[in-house]
């Protein structure tokens, strides 16, 4: 269920800069984030990440431009080596070789092998982002001492309109609202509506949305075990992250509910696995402090998201990337689905091969194997949905193997 117990701690009060101008927030920004960035530059060949998309292949151009050895930078994506039609979409390889073409940094692409993303989604250590590993295991053959990470701008400093609504409506700004609705218009407005405002209004036993937990899979654990923990579960569970209206207080609700330490501590442990350390200076602590002391409306000013970041990147960034608004994971996603397929009978036979007394106590098996022996869903959502609960059970039946003396 992804239940914590720890007790969140209040971040330090950060007053509102009001009088600094937008302009002088870009340069400040700018020269802090490239401070930033060449700060974490270690000895010894560095790898990037570069996605196609603004974060990554921002903080890949800042090293790009300067790093004079551009022998000691490799480029790592997400994107598979071999193309996967994407339909209408765009092809995230041509922003990607654009970049490596302009920069004169060479990259890698995603590769995985057979039944590689079944065996990396049922480590026990490392719960997310299993499609990143086979990257991760590349840095480490390539040697590198250090890999950059775009990782966090979508939540802190190239935000997003998401909670924008929220800020509109519990702070009561009608000008703001009708200008959102201008913008968006009704249909969407209304959908990101149930998705941002309805959590906070209807109580959650009425809304299956609330706090972005499926309660169907309750049913996959033992009634005596849910009884026991039924607070936990119900009362304290993760709560919609997009709160009452203060976009900064979205920002901290992702540091408050561990989205961000969680991932950044299952990054650090499989990177020091592979003798590398991994970077992510859209987090460092100076750019957030001036983040956080920025008036709100540069957030989402004239509603055009990631504007502050986009602005910094100007004549650092490949122009295409800077200017694109309609970022597309369709090849990672068509990949990872395709091997997810696949992988679908060697995930099952894993399963199968698990004895009787290693089946964990506090869960319903009977549950999981109806679960492993039931047809998957034909759309990509679902399927990965199934998928991702078939190897969450196997992850957890080998921690508790490797970890918890008999």
């Amino acid at each position: 269920m992804g239940i914590r117990t720890t007790t969140y701690c209040q971040p330090e009060k950060i007053e509102t800069n009001n009088s600094i101008s937008f302009g002088e927030a870009v340069i400040q920004l700018r020269q802090l984030l490239v401070r930033a960035t060449l700060a974490r530059v270690q000895p010894g060949k560095t790898g990037v990440h570069v996605s196609g998309g603004l974060d990554s292949t921002g903080i890949a151009c800042i090293l790009a431009d300067h790093i004079d050895d551009k022998t000691r930078l490799i480029g790592y994506s997400l994107t598979p080596e071999e193309l996967i039609d994407p339909g209408n979409k765009k092809n995230e390889k041509e922003f990607i070789e654009e970049f490596s073409t302009g920069k004169g940094v060479p990259v890698r692409y995603l590769k995985l092998e057979k039944n590689a993303i079944v065996k990396d989604s049922t480590e026990p250590e490392f719960e997310i982002q299993h499609i990143e590993y086979p990257i991760l295991r590349m840095a480490g053959k390539d040697g590198v001492t250090t890999l950059f990470s775009g990782w966090g701008g979508d939540e802190f400093l190239s935000l997003s309109n998401r909670g924008l609504l929220n800020l509109c409506f519990f702070n009561a700004n009608v000008f703001l609202l009708i200008k959102y609705l201008k913008r968006y218009g009704i249909l969407f407005s209304l959908k990101m509506a149930t998705a941002e405002l309805l959590p906070l209004l209807v109580p959650f036993w009425l809304l299956p949305t609330f706090r972005r937990t499926d309660w169907t899979q309750l049913r996959l654990l033992k009634g005596s075990f849910i009884w026991k923990h039924r607070k936990l579960i119900f009362f304290h569970n993760r709560k919609n992250v997009f709160g009452y209206g203060n976009r900064k207080g979205f920002i901290m609700k992702l540091l408050y509910l561990y989205h961000i330490p969680t991932r950044m501590d299952n990054w650090t442990m499989y990177a020091e696995k592979y003798g590398f350390e991994y970077k992510y200076p859209l987090l460092d602590k100076e750019v957030l402090d001036f983040w956080f002391s920025l008036p709100i409306r540069f957030t989402y000013e004239n509603f055009d998201a990631r504007l502050l970041f986009r602005e910094i990147m100007k004549g650092t960034l490949t122009e295409s990337i800077r200017n694109r608004r309609d970022k597309s994971e369709t090849l990672k996603m068509l990949y990872g689905h395709k091997k997810m397929i696949e992988g679908k009978e060697y995930l099952t036979s894993l399963f199968n091969a698990v004895p009787d007394k290693d089946h964990l106590p506090f869960c319903n098996v009977k549950a999981y194997i109806k679960l492993f022996n039931s047809p998957y869903p034909k759309n990509m959502i679902g399927f990965w949905k199934k998928f991702d609960l078939r190897c969450a059970y196997l992850r957890k039946v080998e921690l508790v193997k490797r970890y918890i003396a008999p």
